[in-house]
């Protein structure tokens, strides 16, 4: 409504309707607040709907606050992030498996690019992995043998140390006989645990 174009007697009534409607507010503010508790709690599909066409409709607005929030209360967002994962472990884990397989192209590209644009930290991740490799290298350890072991790897297998050189209770050493070939999915999923 363009209040320009109203006469100054219905401008002094919409000015009167605003100073009233907050003094009702201000004073009610306990049982409008239950009604609208209420509301949610009745109608949870409409609240939802209404919600979502919101968002929709202010969506640059709403990104910008939530980032701001959560840039403010980080340490909060954390805590109650751990806290879902934790509670949920098991089917945030399922949904994320089912997505990479119904994604595979998206989830690759989307790797490619965040290595792209972090070469520093995966490099630095690289050096640290060789750091300990050499430091996990005895002076007795078969140098060839290990090269062999590398170089003779089939396609679609991984190199994986048998006792991983930076395991919870035990740290192995890079030998050749701590080394075999283990298919990409079952190596990710041993991560640093020894199998025996």
């Amino acid at each position: 409504m363009n209040k320009e174009k109203l006469c100054d007697a219905c401008k002094s009534r919409l000015d009167y309707q605003k100073v009233y409607q907050k003094a009702y507010r201000e004073a009610n503010r306990e049982r409008l607040n239950d009604i609208q508790r209420e509301k949610r709690k009745n109608n949870p599909d409409k609240l939802k709907g209404y919600n979502k066409k919101y968002r929709e409709k202010h969506r640059e607005e709403v990104l910008f606050y939530s980032k701001e929030h959560y840039k403010a209360n980080k340490e909060y967002h954390r805590t109650k992030q751990k806290a879902y994962y934790k509670a949920n472990k098991e089917k945030i884990n399922a949904h994320n498996k089912e997505y990479r397989e119904k994604n595979k192209e998206k989830v690759k590209i989307h790797a490619k690019k965040y290595r792209e644009n972090n070469r520093g930290i995966f490099r630095a991740i690289q050096a640290k992995r060789r750091a300990r490799i050499l430091q996990a290298t005895p002076a007795w350890a078969n140098l060839q043998q290990i090269k062999n072991i590398y170089t003779q790897c089939p396609n679609g297998y991984h190199v994986d140390h048998v006792v991983p050189l930076r395991g919870k209770n035990v740290c192995g050493f890079h030998v050749e006989n701590n080394l075999q070939y283990l298919k990409p999915r079952e190596n990710v999923q041993k991560g640093n645990k020894y199998n025996e």
